[in-house]
């Protein structure tokens, strides 16, 4: 059922997504050491990667929403990117990519047999993708979010990791 459900998700993203991320560069390489894997859409496959390998710890509900969530989790990227003092930045990103999935949810929704509060959890694990590794933060997190923000941490090629 899992696997199933993950080609579904993947082939409309795919159909939805891909060409559009696949031209969001994450940021300047030379001055961002957390994304050297290129584009969005190469990030957010290794962070499905990566959540892929810890599904085991999700029962089949959380597994659903934490999926769509390493899916939606950058999507906003391409639209929250700016300058400042010579560097790019991409701030604000988990509320863009949070609004631009809210609609793909929701027109998908029977097709992602989805509840409501389904995609208000989808919702709340893209906004909260980023804080989830600050130390304050962290007893407070669900193993759901936990397991998300762990593949977004894990699905990147950091500098040094990969460096020839």
């Amino acid at each position: 059922m899992r696997r199933a459900y993950f080609e579904l998700v993947l082939r409309k993203f795919n159909t939805d997504f891909k060409q559009e991320l696949q031209l969001v560069e994450h940021a300047d390489y030379g001055l961002n050491s957390y994304h050297y894997e290129g584009d969005v859409y190469t990030h957010t496959i290794m962070v499905v990667h990566e959540f892929l390998k810890q599904q085991h710890l999700l029962d089949d509900v959380d597994y659903r929403v934490g999926l769509l969530a390493c899916f939606l989790h950058d999507l906003g990227k391409g639209f929250a990117k700016h300058e400042r003092d010579g560097r790019t930045f991409m701030s604000g990103h988990e509320l863009v990519s949070a609004s631009r999935g809210l609609p793909w949810l929701k027109e998908n929704q029977e097709l992602f047999n989805l509840t409501d509060y389904d995609i208000e959890t989808v919702l709340a694990l893209v906004l909260q993708h980023t804080v989830a590794h600050k130390e304050e933060y962290k007893n407070d997190c669900t193993m759901l979010l936990k397991v998300v923000n762990s593949a977004d941490e894990l699905g990147r090629i950091a500098k040094g990791v990969w460096d020839d």
